[in-house]
């Protein structure tokens, strides 16, 4: 039941990472204009999918989930950095 669980949770948290990707790509690269709604929804998501993995050895990397996700580490550090960059320009 746990591995149905976890495997729920990380195949939804990858839809949604993927997504927020999507988003990235659609609005920097092609210029085109779409909004995410859920900046963190796909790095908690996957979070919890892996420290509820019944594999301990799986678990200890909870926190790569932010990191894979767009709309969390990758998003603030780039948001923040453009604005350092617009600031001193």
């Amino acid at each position: 039941m746990e591995i149905i669980l976890s495997s729920l949770l990380l195949l939804i948290g990858l839809f949604v990472s993927v997504m927020n990707w999507l988003i990235f790509f659609n609005n920097d690269i092609l210029k085109k204009k779409h909004s995410s709604f859920g900046l963190l929804i796909g790095g908690i998501l996957l979070c919890i999918g892996i420290l509820t993995m019944p594999f301990p050895s799986i678990n200890e990397y909870w926190y790569l989930a932010f990191f894979i996700d767009f709309g969390c580490i990758p998003c603030l550090v780039i948001g923040v950095s453009y604005k350092i960059i617009k600031i001193f320009k």
